[in-house]
Order: structure tokens, then sequence, then C-alpha cells
């Protein structure tokens, strides 16, 4: 029972991975463009603090967020999938176990050939027994 379900909440641990991650990255973007607007420095060239922060920012764009973002679309993907398959799949077996009843039903009777060849041969084989 546990095994049906450990690829549902493994996916479900994943999407929320991505979205923790996806709100972490968001958070710190904004947190980095706050800090932009309150820059200011002379000269030609920004000093390394400022370049380092741009950096982080344009990681955050250009890498964590599209990473976090697929983690999480792919988590959905495949938990919408699975999520699909489980009610399809016991739709199935209830309708194998029903063919596999009627057929059942219907090789079944009072007396079977088998059963009825097996008593015939049954009661021939018994010790005073006369035909």
């Amino acid at each position: 029972m546990i095994g049906r379900w450990l690829p549902v909440a493994s996916l479900a641990c994943l999407a929320l991975i991505g979205i923790l991650g996806l709100q972490a990255v968001v958070r710190s973007i904004t947190d980095i463009d706050r800090a932009n607007m309150n820059l200011s420095w002379s000269g030609d060239e920004p000093p390394p603090e400022i370049v380092e922060m741009w950096l982080w920012r344009d990681f955050g764009y250009l890498i964590a967020m599209p990473a976090f973002a697929t983690l999480f679309a792919a988590s959905l993907l495949a938990l919408a999938v699975i999520g699909a398959r489980f009610p399809a799949a016991r739709i199935a077996e209830r309708i194998a176990e029903r063919r596999a009843d009627a057929v059942a039903d219907q090789w079944a009777g009072p007396v079977s050939g088998l059963d009825a060849h097996d008593e015939r041969s049954r009661v021939g084989a018994e010790p005073g027994a006369h035909h």
C-alpha cells in the first residue's frame, strides 16, 4: 500500500521544493532590486559589491528562477499523470475482476466436467465399488 503512494508523495515534495525555491529566488531578487534603488557611485565603473549584487540578481533571473519553475511544473505534470492513472488503473482492475468472475460463473455449475470425472474416478477406485 505504501509503495502505491510513494511516487505521489515524492512528486508532491518536489513540487513543494519548487514552490519554496521559486519563492526564495523571487524574494532575493526583490531585495536586490530594492537595494539597487538606493545605490549611487561616482565614476564610470560601479564598485565590486554592486557588480556582485547584479551578478546574483542575474543568476536568480537566468538560472535559479527557471530551474525552480521547471521543477515545480514538471512535478505538477507528473502528479497530474499519476493522479489520472490511479483511477484508470482501479477501473481496469475492477473490469478485469468482473470479467474473471463472469468467466468463472460461466464455467461453474452444479458439477463441472472435471469434477464429475474426478468423482467417477474416486468412486471407481473405492474398494468394493461395482459399476
